[in-house]
């Protein structure tokens, strides 16, 4: 492990390692083994990928399995709020393809874990989209556990009603959960009765087909001695003796016949006695059986009305330590009101600070109608970020020349203000007190020197586009540091590129070369900073690149100078305004125009 751990640690911040859908996912397997032993060496190795999976570039299921793995090493790390948001991020990846339990499990943790950060609300939103799936599913156990969280949020949010509803279903899917075992048992016992009785039924039957058997042969013996009589009339032949004799022979075998009848009646109704006992004795057992079995429920019945009685009392006690902690967030509410006047106040004094370093910045700037006196037909497009920039546009005059500039300073806001005021005022020194004119590149050595001593070991700087025009030739000399100029002349994009490297200190100081270009009645001159072309917005979300700024230039450019400026500005508002979301402006936007 110590082992794997060092060389993808190595690999990866020597550049090494690829950010390729192989190499995340052989780490993603690794690194799921030591989500909770070692999370915080987890999401080092993952973090740089993150990047390319929010772009995209990798497949569903490998994008899910990265963030299902991050959500689990900030679990382990008890960084609830960032697993939540791994987790959720897993959804939305990976919703498509599970199924419903896998659904109803990952909705009832994201409840579960939002509760335990006390976002109620949006644990309630997860409870319900886990039950209205799970309630298809008639799954009691899950159901009890998801009412039984829904409730414990609506308590919460003080929503009464709501949790003491919601708990009276938690205690009927809890029984009922609980009781089934019960329920099958005593449908057996029901049934062994029932069969018990039809039994006894069938043996009363058979008795009663007996007993009219016994009569019928009752009848019979009847009418055979009524026929002996009559025999006995019509044979008066025979002596009275001998007649005697077969009379009670006869009488003997009928008495013989009576007593079989009579025993064999006895035996049946001896067997059916017999078997009426065993099932009384089977009936009373059952009936014991099902006695025990209510005493037992109406056990388990008391102890659960005793058990939630022990609840609502906690309740009443968790109620009034909300009450008292109510209390207390309003004496800490009207603490915070008070600090946020003092703070409020202390942010206008700030604000004035940095209003009054704008108007002083503003002061700093050419005059528009100084600019307009050299260069009638132009627009300046200013935009910073903050109240303060560290974009700025400066003008020198210069015996038949006139140097322009327009820069873009490290940072923004104050520090790119004071670093902006830097430039204007070295700018201004070494245009005026040089003893010769000075080309364009010489200003940028010239600049570079001043920043350098100035700031001594610091890497601040700043990107430029510097351009002199000879009034009488009708030339403009051009250097450049990162930033290019850009003519558009009759409808056609022509491109100057500038020297790769800032105005100040590099990791190796290169000379900056200047360009001398012959100018035409109608071309334009752009000049800017790399705000625009950087902002974020569209619809993707993505950069707006300088090959659309070109395409806007060509666009725009056979109109006015006003009209421009507008046009331009409104397409940069458009950019960052998207139905779904509005991008704040991440940098200062400098855009200069000039129409010669």
């Amino acid at each position: 492990m110590k082992k794997f751990l060092f060389i993808s640690l190595f690999l990866t911040f020597s550049g090494l390692l690829s950010y390729s859908q192989e190499n995340l996912e052989t780490l993603i397997t690794k690194a799921s083994e030591y989500t909770m032993s070692k999370p915080d060496t987890v999401i080092l190795l993952l973090y740089p990928f993150e990047k390319n999976v929010k772009k995209g570039k990798f497949s569903n299921e490998i994008t899910g399995q990265f963030y299902h793995v991050m959500g689990d090493a900030f679990y382990y790390k008890n960084d609830l709020k960032k697993s939540t948001k791994y987790y959720e991020k897993e959804l939305d990846v990976s919703k498509e393809t599970m199924n419903s339990k896998q659904l109803i499990r990952i909705y009832f943790n994201l409840g579960t874990m939002t509760f335990d950060q006390k976002s109620y609300r949006k644990s309630v939103v997860y409870y319900q989209q886990s039950l209205s799936l799970a309630k298809p599913l008639n799954d009691d156990h899950i159901l009890m556990q998801i009412y039984r969280g829904l409730s414990k949020n609506y308590d919460k949010l003080n929503y009464y009603n709501k949790a003491y509803a919601t708990y009276k279903k938690y205690i009927v899917y809890k029984n009922k959960f609980y009781k089934i075992k019960s329920s099958e048992k005593l449908s057996l016992l029901e049934e062994k009765v029932n069969k018990a009785k039809l039994e006894k039924k069938q043996k009363e039957i058979e008795l009663v087909q007996k007993q009219t058997e016994l009569h019928h042969k009752k009848e019979q013996l009847t009418e055979t001695t009524n026929k002996l009589e009559e025999t006995k009339e019509t044979n008066e032949q025979l002596t009275e003796e001998t007649l005697l004799k077969n009379e009670q022979i006869k009488r003997l075998n009928l008495q013989r016949q009576l007593q079989q009848q009579e025993v064999k009646f006895q035996t049946a109704e001896t067997k059916r006695k017999a078997d009426e006992i065993k099932t009384q004795k089977r009936i009373i057992t059952l009936i014991s059986v099902l006695i025990g079995i209510f005493i037992l429920f109406s056990i388990f019945v008391v102890y659960l009305l005793r058990k939630n009685q022990k609840a609502n009392k906690a309740l009443q006690i968790q109620n009034a330590k909300i009450l008292q902690q109510k209390e207390e967030i309003e004496t800490q509410r009207d603490d915070i009101i008070e600090s946020h006047d003092t703070i409020s106040k202390q942010n206008e004094k700030i604000k004035d600070s940095i209003n009054y370093a704008k108007r002083i910045q503003e002061g700093l700037l050419p005059w528009p109608k100084t600019i307009a006196k050299f260069f009638p037909d132009n627009f300046i497009l200013f935009k910073p970020r903050d109240i303060v920039s560290g974009d700025f546009y400066w003008m020198g005059p210069r015996e038949n020349y006139i140097y322009f500039t327009a820069a873009d300073c490290t940072g923004h806001g104050v520090p790119g203000a004071f670093m902006s005021m830097l430039g204007i005022a070295f700018l201004t020194d070494i245009v005026n007190r040089s003893s010769k004119l000075l080309s364009t590149s010489e200003v940028l050595e010239n600049l570079r020197s001043y920043l350098k001593l100035a700031l001594q070991e610091k890497d601040d700087g700043m990107d430029m586009a510097m351009l002199r025009f000879d009034i009488k030739k009708k030339t403009v000399e051009y250097s450049g540091a990162n930033n290019p100029l850009i003519i558009v002349r009759n409808n056609e994009i022509i491109e100057f590129k500038p020297t790769h490297a800032p105005v100040g200190r590099y990791i190796k100081d290169i000379a900056f070369k200047s360009e001398v270009i012959n100018l035409k009645k109608g071309d334009i001159l752009y000049i800017f900073s790399d705000g625009y072309v950087d902002q974020f917005g569209g619809k993707d979300g993505n950069k707006f690149m300088k090959k659309r700024f070109k395409e806007l230039l060509l666009k725009v450019n056979d109109k006015d100078m006003g009209t421009q400026k507008e046009t331009i500005e409104k397409t940069l508002l458009d950019w960052q305004k998207q139905p779904s979301k509005t991008y704040s402006q991440i940098d200062d936007v400098l855009v200069v125009g000039i129409k010669i």
